[in-house]
């Protein structure tokens, strides 16, 4: 279902809430994206804009790394 431009998923019970957000959480969850915010201020290299995957994860990683 579209509701103001963004898709949503309306479910029916608990239990397939739990499967999908719990279970299959990963698959679904990440940042929205704003790509002309991401182009203009970082050329889509700064952390902030980046969804939740692999680059997100190693340059989270190498500031852990580089202060602690």
């Amino acid at each position: 279902m579209n509701l103001a431009g963004r898709e949503n998923v309306v479910v029916s019970t608990e239990k397939v809430a739990n499967d999908l957000l719990m279970e299959r959480g990963n698959i679904y969850s990440s940042r929205e994206q704003l790509p002309m915010a991401a182009i203009l201020l970082s050329d889509s290299k700064r952390p902030t804009f980046l969804p939740y995957n692999g680059i997100y994860r190693f340059l989270l990683q190498v500031k852990s790394e580089t202060f602690g």
